[in-house]
């Protein structure tokens, strides 16, 4: 998710915001990127998790050997845990 901008009444539509608000925010967002880049990297590892698995099942519904898939599904679930 998203890092959002806490509330500050000095941060309304048309006001003047103080440099330190706005060094202070900046700061926020430089330690909370690592964070969210690392959630990003999770939520793509997961969707590739997914998208192998619905893969695997219509593969066996057709007859055809899966184990190659199969393996990178764990490969694929271990870099998830």
């Amino acid at each position: 998710m998203p890092s959002t901008i806490p509330y500050d009444p000095a941060l309304t539509f048309g006001s003047i915001v103080p440099q330190d608000k706005l060094d202070n925010i900046l700061s926020i967002a430089k330690f909370q990127a690592p964070a969210d880049a690392a959630q990003a990297d999770m939520n793509a590892a997961i969707t590739l998790k997914r998208s192998i698995d619905m893969t695997v099942q219509e593969m066996i519904d057709m007859g055809v050997d899966v184990k190659d898939l199969i393996k990178q599904s764990q490969e694929v679930d271990t870099q998830v845990q």
